[in-house]
């Protein structure tokens, strides 16, 4: 199901009704951001602040799984004429630790604003692998990255994962995206573009 954050309870609604919903509010989405053809998908940090160690950086000794769901997802809407990139900000963050010794990683979302800057999405997907915390403090990383986007207010945000999933109605509540696409999401992400 694709949430949005018009009505954080659409299940108790009939499909009808949902869609008309879904299409006004894309409607008014369309009018308020110049759409081009540029999706920018994110993957989130795969680990909390709290627990961050340079040191194991450095040796290599934290995670970075690709960002398998969402290569399945450009590749969902592939046949659409998308310009799609893929930021994989773990990697990137990890990356940086190791080899820039200048780099300032309390300021990692830096990172999305840059390539935000300089790709200019109209759409932009963020995802996270699930960490276990409170998704509300200011350090965990998929809020960090889903306020950032709606303070920057200039693309539509879509956020999907474990964690949106389990935390739909209170990010769509807090107004931290515009949509959240719950559980697997290639044939919805499809069906949400269908109304972008």
């Amino acid at each position: 199901m694709i949430k949005t954050n018009i009505q954080t309870d659409l299940d108790t609604q009939d499909q009808s009704s949902d869609n008309a919903k879904l299409a006004e509010f894309a409607a008014v989405l369309r009018e308020k951001y110049s759409l081009n053809n540029r999706v920018l998908f994110v993957q989130s940090l795969q680990f909390l602040f709290e627990s961050l160690n340079i040191d194991v950086i450095k040796n290599r000794g934290y995670y970075a799984y690709p960002p398998a769901g969402l290569q399945q997802l450009t590749k969902a809407i592939s046949g659409r004429g998308f310009e799609i990139r893929i930021l994989d900000l773990n990697y990137l963050f990890l990356k940086r630790v190791i080899y820039d010794d200048s780099f300032k990683y309390q300021n990692w979302l830096d990172m999305i604003n840059d390539c935000l800057n300089e790709y200019r999405p109209s759409i932009v997907g963020v995802t996270a692998i699930s960490v276990y915390a409170d998704v509300f403090k200011p350090t965990f990383p998929l809020t960090s990255i889903l306020k950032q986007l709606r303070d920057r207010d200039d693309c539509i945000v879509i956020a999907g994962g474990p964690t949106a999933t389990n935390e739909t109605k209170n990010y769509l509540r807090g107004d931290f995206c515009h949509f959240i696409v719950e559980g697997e999401g290639e044939n919805k992400i499809n069906f949400l573009f269908d109304y972008l």
